[in-house]
């Protein structure tokens, strides 16, 4: 190895352009591991990794690179602590890092029996940053994460740091707030922020980056030609994006960092609140978009557009996928069986009751094969719970079984142009019909689970679908099987106009927000058109999380619009019925 990694360094790297210190550095590095080689005189060949990972220790050594270059010289904390430096930087002074909660190892007898004189960790960071302070010469700048990366809230800096700022405040003539307002910056999320560029803001806060003025420029440009297309005068959109000519401008930290600055200009350290505050916020849509390019339409797209039209709205026409919460691992061991649990109990035994001769099985082996897995709890309360499902999974497996026991028809396909009621920019739409699963009884669909208001939909909208376009010899029926549930639908003698109005609400809702939310609106038309039901349904609080009025993707679709249940009361009304009135007369007694 050390022969090889030296005729490595000679034939790939030149002092003229790697640096006559740095290669010394780097042949200084491998002659010590080859006297360290030789030393220890290994009897196995070394590995590439646990070379590599020697040679980095190796060349990462703090006393190395800590040579001053007369420009801007980085290097670790204690290589150069007790020379002059015009300007002192110390970044990452976050709370917890410097100075760092060392553990002494368990053989550690100096820290088990600590006498008077020992060397204390803690006691010589505390000492290093004395050194920093006397250091600089006119300008100290220290720096730290200032907001969190999970929720935005506040981050401490170093205590450090806020020793530092509880000897500068007393020794300055002024009120508090104003001496901290003078001493710590809070740096803007991202280097695009606007107020890196209006002429009147914080000097510190400035940028130079040219791309980016131009973008903000030309935003408010297009800002104020929409305003003034509109006939009004906006005071935001009018104002000038810029820099001062001759501004002294800083570069802003990345991702929030907050910075202890001493001497410079006021700022304020609540800016990133207010500039985040959407108190007010404009509406989202403020005009509905254009209409879309093409006319065609497929049915699985009309099914997944009512089960959530906003979501489709911002997806769909505009590209916006929000950002879901990132699933985390409970803390605490299931000792109750949950939704997850059910559905993975009924991944695993329905594929072996559905087999030929599933249903013979016994109890005890399917027990073993839900055990196998790690979705029940262990012990008598998972046993008891499989227990408790069996029967259930059994009447599932066994209703499919007689559902599916005719055979399937070939595969269908059909195409519908419907002609919207209010015309539009698009008056005709090509509705493209695909049933592959078509028997002579009609649609079936199913699901281990209890039927939802985007179950009725989904299987709504594709039994109007086979009324329409049924081939000769098969039902207009559908019939859904759920966990100890059904519904079905009879035959619609002309599902021509119903469709047609499903399709005109689809493009009207590739324009603007759609005010039809399938749970409201089925307990509201479920409680005979309650809006005390619609309310209870729509309104999110600490018991319903996942109401409709939480959801992200409604929150931005409607932000700035009057709630549907507020303002928009008629139109949710109207357009809930149109969607839902026509299932509702059309369900199979009994069933839902």
């Amino acid at each position: 190895w050390p022969a090889l990694l030296a005729g490595l360094a000679d034939g790939f790297l030149h002092a003229g352009t790697a640096g006559e210190a740095a290669l010394a550095d780097l042949r200084a590095a491998l002659q010590g591991l080859a006297g360290t080689w030789r030393l220890s005189a290994p009897t196995l060949p070394l590995a590439l990794d646990v070379v590599r990972q020697a040679l980095q220790q190796a060349l990462d050594d703090p006393a190395l690179g800590g040579v001053p270059t007369g420009r801007i010289t980085f290097s670790a904390l204690s290589s150069l602590r007790g020379l002059p430096y015009r300007m002192v930087c110390v970044l990452g002074l976050d709370d917890g890092v410097f100075p760092g909660a060392h553990r002494p190892a368990e053989f550690d007898l100096i820290a088990r029996h600590p006498r008077p004189g020992d060397r204390q960790r803690r006691q010589d960071e505390r000492n290093l940053f004395l050194d920093l302070l006397l250091a600089a010469r006119e300008r100290l700048y220290l720096s730290h994460t200032g907001r969190s990366v999970r929720d935005n809230s506040r981050l401490p800096p170093s205590v450090l740091v806020s020793e530092l700022l509880d000897v500068l405040v007393p020794a300055i003539d002024a009120p508090r707030g104003a001496v901290l307002a003078q001493l710590v910056v809070a740096h803007p999320l991202q280097a695009f922020d606007a107020r890196a560029f209006l002429p009147g803001s914080d000097p510190r806060l400035r940028s130079f980056h040219g791309e980016y003025a131009a973008a903000l420029e030309a935003g408010r440009a297009a800002a104020r030609a929409l305003v003034v297309a509109d006939g009004g005068v906006d005071a935001d959109a009018d104002a000038d994006v810029g820099l001062d000519d001759g501004a002294d401008v800083e570069v802003a930290e990345p991702d929030g960092d907050a910075t202890a600055e001493a001497p410079a200009d006021t700022t304020d350290d609540d800016a990133d609140d207010a500039h985040a505050d959407a108190t007010g916020a404009p509406p989202f849509f403020p005009r509905p978009l254009p209409a879309p390019a093409s006319a065609a339409l497929t049915l699985p797209q009309l099914a997944r557009f009512f089960r959530h039209p906003a979501r489709w709205l911002l997806q769909q026409r505009l590209g916006l996928v929000l950002r879901q919460p990132d699933e985390t691992l409970s803390d605490d061991e299931a000792f109750l069986p949950d939704l997850p649990a059910r559905r993975s109990l009924a991944e695993q035994l329905l594929p072996a009751l559905r087999m030929p001769g599933g249903a013979a099985l016994a109890d005890a082996a399917l027990l073993a094969l839900a055990t196998a897995g790690t979705s029940l709890p262990a012990g008598p309360i998972g046993q008891q719970f499989a227990q408790s499902e069996l029967p259930l999974l059994r009447a599932h497996a066994q209703a499919l079984a007689e559902a599916t026991a005719a055979p399937l028809l070939p595969p269908h396909a059909a195409t519908l142009n419907l002609d919207l009621p209010d015309g539009g920019p698009q008056p005709t739409w090509a509705l493209a019909i695909s049933f592959t699963d078509l028997r002579a009884s009609g649609l079936l669909r199913h699901q281990y689970d209890e039927p939802r208001p985007a179950d009725h939909l989904a299987a709504w909208i594709d039994h109007l679908a086979l009324c329409a376009c049924a081939p000769a010899g098969v039902a207009g029926r559908t019939r859904w099987l759920g966990r100890g549930a059904q519904f079905g639908f009879r035959p619609v003698d002309d599902p021509l106009p119903l469709l047609q109005q499903l399709v005109a609400l689809f493009a009207r809702g590739q324009c603007a927000p759609l005010p039809f939310f399938p749970k409201t609106a089925w307990a509201w038309l479920a409680k005979g058109r309650s809006l005390g039901a619609a309310r209870a349904a729509w309104q999110a609080s600490s018991h319903r999380r996942f109401a409709e009025q939480a959801d992200a993707h409604n929150r931005l679709a409607l932000r700035g619009l009057p709630g549907p249940l507020e303002g928009g009361l008629a139109d949710f009304e109207a357009v809930s019925a149109a969607v839902l009135q026509p299932l509702f007369d059309h369900l199979d007694e009994g069933q839902a």
